[in-house]
């Protein structure tokens, strides 16, 4: 990035990462950054093959309106107790003194896999949040500015499958920082 005479990065913050899948070898990463200087706030996001770039000077912001949600902690506790307890469930009937019922074993394998799936759906859930940000402007000239991260559901692309994994705390920074950092540099 190239700065103006006197300009200086005030905070950089890298708040998001995608990965596209566009074949079978060939997978793109995007990096999503918000980058606050003392006359600009410039939102990126870069890959080897992509950039875009949106930016706004500090004098004009008006207002910033952000809004960042993630899934119950509760969900994701049910979800791993309950695949510790199906696999317990499925050790007890591998030890048991009838395994040698082959439907007991079918049972114990079901149950293992079961238990495995939960406790693996309950980790992807900590990963999981949507960030969204509008930061309007004064004047008539340009539009808002609009960022965002989603990491709630599988995103499915039309060229392959796409990754979004976003920071829960960097984000969390940013709403708590940015209000202040502009007002400071108005």
């Amino acid at each position: 990035m190239v700065l103006a005479k006197d300009e200086t990065i005030v905070k950089e913050w890298e708040y998001a990462k995608s990965r596209t899948a566009m074949g079978f070898l060939d997978k793109v990463e995007t990096k999503s950054t918000l980058t606050v200087t003392n006359k600009r706030l410039i939102s990126t996001s870069k890959s080897e093959r992509k950039v875009e770039q949106q930016e706004i000077p500090i004098q004009s912001i008006k207002s910033i309106s952000c809004s960042h949600e993630i899934p119950s902690i509760l969900s994701v506790i049910i979800f791993i107790a309950l695949g510790v307890l199906a696999l317990i469930f499925a050790i007890v009937l591998l030890n048991s003194d009838e395994m040698e019922d082959g439907a007991l074993i079918l049972v114990a394998l079901v149950l293992a896999v079961v238990g495995v799936c939960l406790i693996v759906a309950g980790i992807k859930r900590l990963n999981q949040g949507i960030f969204k940000m509008v930061i309007t402007t004064t004047g008539r000239e340009g539009e808002a500015l609009e960022i965002g991260a989603s990491r709630l559901f599988k995103r499915f692309a039309k060229s392959g499958k796409v990754k979004v994994q976003i920071n829960n705390d960097v984000i969390k920074e940013i709403i708590d920082t940015l209000g202040a950092i502009v007002v400071e540099n108005k």
